[in-house]
């Protein structure tokens, strides 16, 4: 079995950065890597033809969007909805005034 390593990958036309491998890894979206050595990676060729053939089929089933997952059989009600994201509060310009001291003035 032949292992491939990040530019191995890059050369099959998946051009993800290591930390964007690691998030789709930690979701669930990309095979795992074994560990090769103290500081080396590396992924089963069969595991990302795979996982490019499911890429592949998505698109040609009218998907429009990435493989969800690696799990063929996961139902997707079990997908979790993103958690809402809270405005930022607005700050004040380097400068500028409250709008109640716009009024007053000091001299």
């Amino acid at each position: 079995m032949r292992m491939l390593n990040l530019s191995d990958l890059r050369g099959r036309g998946i051009p993800f950065s290591r930390q964007h491998i690691h998030r789709l890894v930690a979701a669930g979206k990309f095979p795992r890597p074994a560990k090769i050595g103290e500081n080396t990676n590396a992924w089963p060729e069969p595991e990302i033809e795979q996982y490019l053939k499911r890429c592949i089929a998505a698109r040609d089933a009218g998907a429009g969007k990435p493989v969800e997952s690696l799990e063929p059989s996961q139902p997707p009600d079990s997908v979790k909805a993103a958690p809402a994201v809270q405005p930022r509060p607005q700050r004040r310009r380097r400068g500028s005034r409250p709008a109640a001291d716009a009024g007053t003035s000091a001299t």
